[in-house]
């Protein structure tokens, strides 16, 4: 518990341990219901930061059919990433800042999974999945997925301006539901381009397309994204 750490570390000094050499790892939790939460696991990581001593945990992979113990439905640190993927795990415990270690905790990972893994572990900004309300345009396609956005400050939206002056043809101006997707349409030469995530419900709008839908599993992630963070969208696909 983080309110036992700093007579432990205390105690651990006063023995003549070396604090630069201490590292700390979440457990894995195999048993259904015993894993922690990200918030939990926030409230350790503040502790530990004020020692400067690095965290790991343990992401699950999507095959769990042999362990070491006789309860095995999945080996991740978080409750709620049981039966995620490695990958999904990963993006929120480094999206969080929960970690600086990962370790798949079961036995298997395929090759996607690890590869996975690398190119998020390696990216300067979040990875957000689109399921796409219909055929996206070639210049739709380009908006979303070319390179990453940069987001501006806004209280019902996550809104993201490099692509302005992109004329698309009006598609699909339907009512916009929170964490749909939208680029407006030509119809508004200032802001024809704009893309955007909804925080909240829309009334339909003829100079707004909602092209898409974020995966829900994603919608945990939005929090993490602060004014100035880049993400990068990607089509939703399976692992």
């Amino acid at each position: 518990e983080p309110d036992k750490f700093d007579a432990e570390i205390q105690e651990y000094i006063r023995s003549g341990g070396i604090i630069e050499k201490l590292e700390a790892s979440h457990n894995v939790n195999p048993h259904p219901h015993t894993g922690i939460s990200i918030m939990q696991m926030q409230m350790i990581r503040k502790k530990l930061n004020e020692y400067h001593i690095p965290v790991s945990a343990f992401v699950p992979a999507s095959k769990y059919t042999y362990g070491i113990y006789d309860v095995w439905e999945s080996c991740p640190s978080v409750e709620d990433h049981r039966y995620w993927s490695a990958s999904e795990s990963a993006q929120e415990l480094w999206a969080a800042d929960v970690a600086d270690i990962l370790y798949v905790g079961d036995f298997f990972a395929n090759e996607m999974e690890l590869k996975r893994l690398s190119e998020i572990r390696d990216a300067a900004y979040i990875q957000l999945r689109i399921q796409p309300a219909y055929e996206l345009s070639k210049t739709e396609r380009n908006i979303l997925f070319s390179k990453p956005l940069k987001n501006r400050l806004a209280a019902y939206v996550l809104r993201f301006t490099e692509f302005r002056n992109t004329s698309i043809s009006p598609c699909n101006c339907v009512d916009v539901e929170q964490y749909d997707i939208t680029i407006d349409n030509q119809t508004i030469k200032r802001y024809n381009g704009e893309v955007r995530i909804a925080l909240r419900n829309q009334p339909r709008d003829s100079r707004v397309n909602v092209v898409g839908h974020l995966n829900h599993r994603d919608i945990r992630l939005l929090p993490y994204i602060k004014a100035t963070d880049r993400i990068q969208f990607i089509l939703d696909e399976k692992e």
